[in-house]
């Protein structure tokens, strides 16, 4: 009796749960299909990169045309090999390719909407960002020359040095400018990688650890001969053993108890200046929207695009412009120069 029991009381709970799937409404999964988006090969996309338009260009990609040319050059031959199956055709070219992962890092868009952009499947659009930067890192590694982020020689930072001083006469020394930026990622699913990221330290021992490599090479005179120097702001975080190879002006309290008229001046001057610093930063994401927004937590992802981004943040300095510091301080040296 109890077995049958038992059985009737086992159907029963089955007969429910076949009841509540066949009268449960139906769940309907909504996507982008390939049938519903224009070809890539005729996409907005694809207009705009066939109009050669530079404003266009640097609007959408950061470069102007001249630029991404130089670039798709040492770009193509990185790209994974064709598909051997003739049914399954490259869905870019190599320069739809390359303006995809430019989109990308230069524009804080989801990927659905990349995705109508460029007429591809939003599963389409990751795969073809993540191996387009992948081939990015593997042609900046192989022209170091070209791509490579290197400290200048003395002979550089003398005419930094001589750029900001036309500006700016009461410093002396100054080649750079320095200050500290706040990326945030998405918080990861495993708890002990959380509790990795966060322990409670404060902003500057975070800030000092990251800049331990700055510091090195401040503090090494043959790499920065005196009396070269960096400006930053206030906040950002250094040593006693740094001081006159970082500018600063000091906190309130601090300054306060300083008597000396000409300290007080020079410190006019820094702060007049340390503007420059911020100006920086805001290139770097004024330039890839793609900072603006959380980054991912897998970590070889994340300094594959901060790698490709920092690159391609100074190649687009040198030959593109529009870098505020440029154009602010160097063209008075240069005039100056020319009197």
């Amino acid at each position: 009796m109890h077995d049958s029991d038992r059985r009737r009381k086992l159907l029963f709970v089955l007969l429910l749960g076949i009841s509540a799937l066949v009268l449960a409404p139906s769940r309907r999964r909504v996507y982008l299909t390939r049938q519903s988006l224009t070809p890539s090969r005729r996409s907005a996309a694809a207009t705009l990169l066939a109009a050669k338009d530079d404003k266009s260009y640097i609007s959408a990609f950061g470069f102007d045309v001249r630029t991404f040319d130089i670039i798709l050059t040492k770009f193509k031959p990185f790209l994974p090999p064709a598909p051997t199956l003739k049914r399954r055709p490259r869905s870019l070219t190599p320069r739809l390719h390359l303006s995809l992962v430019l989109y990308y890092l230069t524009s804080p868009q989801r990927q659905k909407s990349i995705a109508l952009v460029f007429g591809l499947t939003p599963a389409a659009v990751s795969r073809s960002i993540w191996s387009g930067l992948s081939a990015m890192f593997d042609m900046m590694a192989a022209d170091p020359d070209t791509w490579a982020i290197k400290w200048p020689t003395a002979a550089v930072m003398t005419d930094m040095a001589a750029a900001v001083r036309a500006r700016e006469p009461l410093l002396k020394g100054v080649f750079g400018f320095v200050d500290g930026l706040n990326l945030r990622i998405y918080q990861p699913s495993n708890i002990d990688e959380q509790n990795a990221y966060y322990n409670g330290w404060l902003a500057d021992t975070y800030c000092s650890q990251i800049a331990s490599g700055l510091y090195t090479l401040l503090s090494d005179p043959a790499r920065t001969p005196p009396p070269f120097a960096l400006l930053a702001d206030s906040a950002f975080p250094y040593g006693k053993e740094l001081t006159g190879r970082i500018l600063s002006r000091p906190k309130d309290n601090v300054a306060a108890k300083e008597k000396d008229g000409a300290v007080h001046l020079l410190w006019e001057a820094i702060i007049r200046q340390r503007q420059a610093a911020e100006w920086g930063m805001r290139a770097l994401q004024g330039a890839f929207g793609r900072l603006d927004l959380r980054l991912p937590t897998h970590k070889a992802k994340r300094a594959l695009l901060l790698s490709v981004v920092f690159s391609l943040h100074n190649f687009r300095a040198r030959n593109v412009g529009l870098n505020q510091i440029k154009e602010v301080y160097f063209p008075q040296w240069q005039a100056a120069r020319r009197e």
